[in-house]
């Protein structure tokens, strides 16, 4: 029997750094850089005493209400005696642990009664509260008061008072969202059961003005706050690297007012929005790094230090371009500095994850040797294609022998082999006539669909026949694999 060739080999080409669409991303290296400017005052008080003729007064058995009555606290005759102050322009910033915080209070009168008064104290729950103007913008606030309270029982004496601490108080009222620096707090001193003309009584602003009206002290903590954060200095969109992982660089500066030995730590997140800060790390979208050795400290001077936080992110980590399945969403950077306080107040950016379409593949296959007019049966020749990307695809196939177009699957020492004699099909131990015919004319298997992640691949099975005459020798040939979007 006459063998037109002693061996046939086949081989295949990775295109996917080529041959990717030309309105895609192509994979390219990136960092990103964060810039963190953090504020921190600690171990801070906070002074300030009533500071108008209206931000003082009185009410009485709920009944009569008067801005120009010394303050006044307990029972007269029988009706109770409850107060209101207004303190302007305190200085705590939001979100500031209290450590402490107490009222005093200038003497004017007593009651001359041994026994003792009983009240309670609370805040109006505003932002920035405002005085109240009349009995009726009285009995809206009484009826806004903070869930937290301290009772502040004494016997009423001719002297200054300062009252308990009442850090749950104040508290309540600086952790509100909407509470800033430099608004005003308003105070509530309710009658608690005093007995009949048990009373006590202070210096007004009228009376007392600036150096003996009521006194707001509070004592506090602010833990560190992130600002200006950016993403990669600012740039719209980050692109992957295919098959591997990027490096994502987070840096920026931590200020601390005790000094930039106090600084401890800084945590950073990139996560993909949708999940959330909160989410735990995977690493299609969530990412966490912190301590010294991930975040590394630059060695600080005075109050600053400098951070770089360093994020190795997949290449299959979630796209947020336009196209994509996240395309509403975004990635974020979060970065939350740590010092002896505690973990302070984080800044955020948010950047685009562009969509990395890409591929790899066998890198060569052999039919072994074949008769003149024989082909390999249900003998499958098998190509691996592993997505490197960060998308679902599918892939087109384009064959040719020594250059593309020529028609040929394979040229061989003498002659050449039609591409329409080279088959494949996505099922294994398919016929060699069942399979689909190769074709110099790129076609795209649409049913592909080889999704994203850390080590998705499939299978293309080939098989190969022989015209009856007119190849001889060895004979080899190339397949492009293009990744598109499936």
């Amino acid at each position: 029997m006459m063998r037109g060739f002693s061996k046939f080999r086949f081989s295949s080409k990775k295109i996917a750094k080529n041959f990717i669409l030309s309105n895609l991303t192509l994979p390219l290296a990136f960092v990103v850089f964060i810039v963190l400017l953090s504020g921190i005052v600690r171990a801070a008080t906070f002074s300030g005493r009533v500071g108008a003729d209206g931000d003082d007064g009185r009410t009485t058995n709920d009944a009569t209400f008067s801005a120009s009555t010394r303050p006044a606290v307990g029972r007269s005759a029988s009706y109770p005696l409850d107060v209101w102050l207004r303190f302007p322009n305190v200085t705590v910033p939001q979100g500031a642990t209290i450590t402490s915080a107490n009222l005093s209070f200038t003497y004017y009168s007593y009651s001359y009664d041994a026994t003792d008064v009983f009240s309670r104290i609370y805040a109006v729950a505003e932002d920035n509260h405002t005085a109240p103007t009349d009995l009726s913008t009285w009995s809206t606030d009484h009826g806004i008061l903070t869930t937290a309270w301290k009772n502040w029982n004494f016997t009423p004496a001719a002297e200054d008072k300062t009252t308990g601490d009442m850090v749950d108080v104040i508290q309540e009222i600086i952790s509100r969202p909407g509470w800033s620096s430099g608004n005003a707090i308003g105070i509530q001193i309710n009658d608690n059961g005093s007995a009949a003309t048990t009373w006590y009584q202070w210096k007004d602003y009228e009376g007392g003005g600036s150096t003996q009206s009521s006194l707001l002290t509070i004592n506090y903590n602010t833990p560190a706050v992130a600002s200006n954060v950016s993403v990669d200095s600012g740039a719209s969109s980050i692109a992957l690297t295919e098959g591997t992982t990027k490096n994502v660089v987070c840096s920026g500066t931590v200020t601390d007012a005790d000094g930039y030995a106090d600084i401890t730590s800084v945590e950073a997140r990139f996560y993909r929005v949708g999940v959330g800060v909160t989410a735990s790390d995977d690493l299609s979208n969530h990412y966490t790094v912190l301590g010294d050795s991930n975040c590394v400290p630059s060695g600080g001077s005075g109050t600053t230090e400098t951070y770089t936080c360093t994020f190795p992110v997949q290449f299959y980590a979630d796209p947020t371009d336009v196209g994509s399945a996240y395309e509403s969403d975004t990635w974020r950077c979060w970065l939350s500095p740590t010092d002896t306080v505690g973990q302070g107040t984080a800044g955020l950016d948010s950047i685009e994850m562009n969509t990395l379409i890409a591929l790899d593949v066998t890198s060569s296959i052999s039919y072994g040797t074949l008769n003149l007019g024989g082909d390999t049966g249900t003998t499958d020749k098998t190509t691996i294609i592993t997505n490197t990307g960060n998308r679902q695809i599918d892939v087109q196939l384009d064959g040719y022998g020594a250059e593309d177009g020529d028609g040929y699957a394979m040229t061989c020492q003498i002659g050449s082999i039609p591409i329409n004699y080279e088959t494949f099909s996505l099922s294994a131990s398919t016929a060699y006539a069942s399979k689909t015919k190769l074709s110099d004319t790129a076609s795209t298997q649409t049913s592909f669909n080889l999704t994203k992640g850390a080590a998705s691949t499939k299978n293309i099975y080939w098989g190969l026949g022989i015209p009856s005459t007119g190849s001889l020798g060895a004979c080899s040939g190339k397949v492009n694999f293009t990744a598109i979007s499936g």
